[in-house]
């Protein structure tokens, strides 16, 4: 069959197909078929993780693809459900096993990312602070010399004076 068709499989049967279904389930308000749908997203969501890393390994097996296409299929369709089964005996009891450990985590890595993402916007407002106005004028000269590349060195420099006046007397009337 091959990898492109196999991988065309898996993503129709493993993620539109399921979409779809996913969509229809909560149109109509069917719990029993959003608990089926909730329960494959969670297994085929872990099956994607570790696949990412599976799958430089394991491509090199013959018919790889095609065993790939099979489990997806037996994952997502309802007549099987073998998502089902997995959640119930494997992924269910350890994320049960674990779960205080990765909301922990999750909690640590919500607060360091927030520090950080404030560190970083702190920064930028700095560097926009000090450096703004000579990048909007760099970046309109840019602009100005590829639409007329004849502009002068002195037109430049007289820009350059300009913005050093202005900026001595902005930074005067601070003080």
């Amino acid at each position: 069959m091959g990898s492109v068709v196999s991988r065309l499989g898996c993503t129709f049967v493993g993620i539109l197909y399921p979409a779809y279904c996913t969509f229809k389930t909560l149109r109509r308000q069917e719990f029993d078929q959003q608990t089926q749908w909730l329960t494959f997203w969670l297994v085929f969501s872990c099956f994607t993780f570790l696949e990412r890393f599976a799958d430089v390994v394991l491509a090199w097996i013959p018919l790889y693809y095609e065993c790939k296409l099979l489990f997806v299929c037996w994952l997502a369709l309802p007549q099987f459900r073998g998502a089902h089964l997995i959640y119930r005996q494997y992924l269910g009891p350890y994320l049960v096993r674990r779960e205080k450990r990765i909301d922990d985590t999750i909690e640590k890595v919500k607060e360091r990312s927030t520090v950080k993402l404030q560190e970083w916007a702190a920064q930028g407002l700095n560097y926009v602070k000090k450096n703004g106005m000579e990048s909007l004028i760099t970046l309109q000269e840019e602009e100005e010399e590829n639409k007329n590349p004849n502009i002068g060195k002195n037109q430049k420099q007289t820009k350059l004076i300009h913005l050093a006046k202005s900026r001595k007397q902005r930074n005067s009337k601070q003080m």
